[in-house]
């Protein structure tokens, strides 16, 4: 992914520490997202920089109110629940996104 990518993660395992149970709301809003070849926003449950215990971490988002210049009918999100047991859930209006078909490993 590049730095063109704006990422929210609900928790990393990083260093040998585990990232248990972190719950983040994000209200992603009043961006203005420009042309790319790339789905501009990465929302992810959680990740591991190495074999740390990452779960029960939670990400609830909304979507709003952003300006999607060139945008129109690509998705806005990438969907990642990362490791087992962690979740990204959206709140109305649900953005349009494609969702991972496996975990996104942690690029820090």
């Amino acid at each position: 992914m590049s730095n063109n990518v704006a990422y929210d993660i609900g928790g990393v395992g990083f260093g040998g520490y585990a990232a248990l149970r972190n719950s983040v709301r994000a209200i992603i809003g009043c961006n203005s997202i420009e042309a790319t070849d790339e789905v501009p926003l990465f929302v992810q449950g959680g990740t591991a920089e190495g074999q740390e215990v990452v779960t029960g971490n939670t990400v609830l988002a909304q979507v709003l109110a952003n300006d999607l210049l060139s945008r129109e009918g690509k998705p806005l999100l990438l969907l990642d629940e990362g490791l087992p047991g962690n979740t990204v859930q959206f709140e109305e209006p649900t953005p349009l996104y494609i969702r991972a078909t496996q975990p996104i490993p942690y690029q820090g």
